[in-house]
């Protein structure tokens, strides 16, 4: 999570960020969804209703009858060998290599006047060697989730009242024991713009903005294993970046990443 500004050293955009207007907290108006296959588009469903985005929730969730049509369309557009080596089992697909994962079907939701399109390495999730889990859920309210976001840049603009999101490199981590470094960290240009920094972790105890690049394991959000969680919280984020956290600061990223799954998801997120 970056505050105040957008960082693109660590997450450079593969597009330009497209806006959409969001009201009530945070949710945005959604048209529909398409697959998109082979280069062909074929609608599955209309939903003319409104989806929370929350980068707080790990997955994202649908109705369940919804959830159930996108696990069929994908299902049928693999049934003719399209996904490769990849078999499906109950709500994982086994033997994905990662050509077989660049062959799974795109969801393309319509948001407001543009669209966003959901590939695979965001809607699967790996659980084990070659095995991916679907990363939705039949359970709402409808929300985009942590898993809806993988591998863009979502920008939350509380002035206009609008998010922005847009295909970026984002830092990847798989556990909480590794130290992320930006994608092109063997430059790293400094800017002098407002409190954003294009270091990585920065030594001074002025920082103000902070990068979230994983979900780890599972912990409960428990008061009596804040301490535990912070802790390694700042194992993850190195020492330079949590000394210059408040008690507050620390506690609430804490909770954050304490609610993530073992699936190993990245996602940036900017507050403006």
């Amino acid at each position: 999570m970056s505050l105040g500004g957008i960082n693109e050293t660590w997450t450079p955009l593969h597009a330009p960020l497209q806006w959409v207007p969001y009201f009530s907290s945070y949710h945005v108006s959604v048209q529909d969804v398409n697959l998109v296959a082979n280069g062909k588009a074929t609608k599955l469903l209309s939903f003319g209703s409104s989806f929370l985005v929350d980068s707080g929730s790990t997955f994202t969730y649908f109705t369940t009858a919804e959830a159930t049509a996108l696990r069929s369309a994908v299902q049928n557009a693999c049934a003719s060998g399209q996904c490769g080596s990849a078999q499906l089992s109950g709500n994982c697909w086994y033997n994905v290599d990662s050509d077989a994962l660049g062959r799974f079907p795109t969801l393309r939701f319509a948001i407001g006047v543009t669209t966003f399109d959901w590939a695979a390495r965001g809607y699967l999730v790996p659980s084990s060697a070659k095995r991916f889990c679907y990363a939705f859920r039949g359970s709402p309210p409808r929300t985009f989730g942590a898993s809806f976001m993988r591998d863009n840049l979502f920008v939350f603009d509380r002035d206009a009242k609008r998010i922005g999101f847009a295909r970026a490199s984002c830092p990847f981590i798989d556990s909480r024991l590794d130290v992320a470094e930006p994608p092109n960290h063997s430059a790293r240009p400094s800017t002098s713009s407002g409190s954003n920094s294009t270091n990585s972790v920065r030594s001074s105890t002025t920082t103000t903005a902070l990068a979230v690049v994983a979900l780890g394991s599972s912990t409960s959000t428990s008061t009596s294993s804040t301490v535990t969680t912070t802790t390694t919280l700042a194992v993850v984020l190195g020492a330079a970046a949590t000394a210059a956290m408040t008690t507050t600061e620390m506690t609430a990223a804490a909770m954050t990443t304490a609610a993530m799954t073992t699936a190993a998801m990245t996602a940036v997120f900017v507050l403006l």
